[in-house]
C-alpha cells in the first residue's frame, strides 16, 4: 500500500494529499509529468527521466526549484518511506495557484507511487494493435498532462481490441499515445520518427539496442510504409517493447509477434538487468 506521497517537497499522507481547486493544472490543464518504474527498490535510469522532466519544466516555465541532484533525492526518500522495492512513479509540475488564474507563478510539484501494473501475457505472445487518428500533439518534445485526444479515443480502441491511439498528421507518423513507434522493413532495417514525438527513454534504450545489430534509421517515417512492414512494434516504460500486429484494418506483417521484435524485447529486459546489477554493485 502506499503511505506517503511528496507534495512540493514534503512527505504527506497519500490519502489526505491535496491540491488547490484553483491550481493551474485544474482550470487551465497547464501541467508536465514524467513516469517510471521501481524495481528492486531502484528506479530505472532515473539520470534520463529527472533530466527530461526538468527539461520539460524550463521548456513550460515551470521553475521547481530542483536540480537533477536534488530532484533524485527527493525520488529515493519517497521510495525508502514507502517500502516498496517494485512500483510506479510520477513526477508532476503544474502551473500551480496564479493571481489572475492564468500566469503561473509559483508552480506546484509531486511526486506519486502507485503499484506496478501491467499489461496482460497476450499483448506481447499474440501481439496487439493501434487506432490511428490524425492529430498532432501540443509542444511534442514535452510531456505534457495533456492526453485529451487519447482518452476521448478509448471507445474506439476498445471495440477494435487495440491498446492505444497511433498519431499521424495524414501523411506521417509521428508516435502513439502513450508510446514510441518502430518499423521493421522487409530487408530488416530499424526504422523510427524522429521529429514532432516526445523521445521516450525506453525508446532510447531499445535504439542503443538495435544500432548494435540493425540499421538503424531515425527520420520521417510515412503511414504507407506500415503496408510494407515485416514487423512494427511500440516502447514505453510500462510497456517496454510491444509487438503490433495490426493497426486499424492493416495487418502487419503476418500477423504475429516477429522474430525481431521478441529479440530486441528480451535484450532490452537484459539491459534492465543489467542496470540494476550495476546499481546493487
Amino acid at each position: 500500500m502506499i503511505q506517503y506521497y511528496n507534495i512540493n517537497g514534503q512527505l504527506v499522507d497519500a490519502q489526505s494529499a491535496t491540491v488547490p481547486i484553483h491550481d493551474l493544472g485544474l482550470i487551465r490543464g497547464y501541467g508536465i509529468f514524467d513516469y517510471f518504474l521501481v524495481e528492486a527498490g531502484q528506479p530505472l535510469f532515473i539520470d534520463d527521466y529527472a533530466e527530461r522532466f526538468l527539461n520539460s519544466a524550463k521548456h513550460m516555465n515551470l521553475d521547481i526549484g530542483l536540480t537533477s541532484e536534488t530532484l533524485k533525492e527527493q525520488i529515493f526518500n519517497l521510495i525508502e518511506a514507502n517500502g516498496l522495492k517494485d512500483a510506479g512513479m510520477r513526477l508532476l509540475a503544474t502551473g500551480g495557484l496564479s493571481p489572475d488564474n492564468y500566469a503561473p507563478v509559483q508552480p506546484s510539484f509531486m511526486i506519486m507511487m502507485n503499484p506496478a501494473g501491467g499489461f496482460p501475457a497476450t499483448h506481447y505472445s499474440e501481439g496487439t494493435g493501434l487506432v490511428s487518428v490524425n492529430y498532432q500533439r501540443d509542444v511534442p518534445e514535452v510531456k505534457t498532462t495533456n492526453y485529451t485526444m487519447g482518452i476521448r479515443m478509448l471507445p474506439a480502441v476498445k471495440k477494435a481490441g487495440a491498446v492505444e491511439v497511433l498519431y499521424n498528421d495524414g501523411s506521417l507518423l509521428r508516435e502513439s499515445v502513450r508510446a514510441n513507434i518502430f518499423i521493421v522493413t522487409k530487408d530488416e532495417r530499424i526504422v523510427t520518427p524522429a521529429s514532432k514525438i516526445l523521445r521516450g527513454i525506453t525508446r532510447k534504450q531499445v535504439l542503443k539496442i538495435a544500432h548494435q545489430l540493425f540499421p538503424v534509421e531515425e527520420r520521417e517515417v510515412a503511414v504507407n510504409e506500415l503496408k510494407d512492414a515485416k514487423e512494427v512494434f511500440i516502447t514505453s516504460s510500462t510497456k517496454k517493447v510491444m509487438p503490433i500486429v495490426f493497426v486499424d484494418d492493416l495487418q502487419i506483417g503476418d500477423g504475429k509477434p516477429g522474430p525481431i521484435t521478441k529479440k530486441l524485447a528480451g535484450l532490452f529486459r537484459n539491459a534492465v538487468e543489467d542496470y540494476l546489477a550495476a546499481k546493487v554493485s
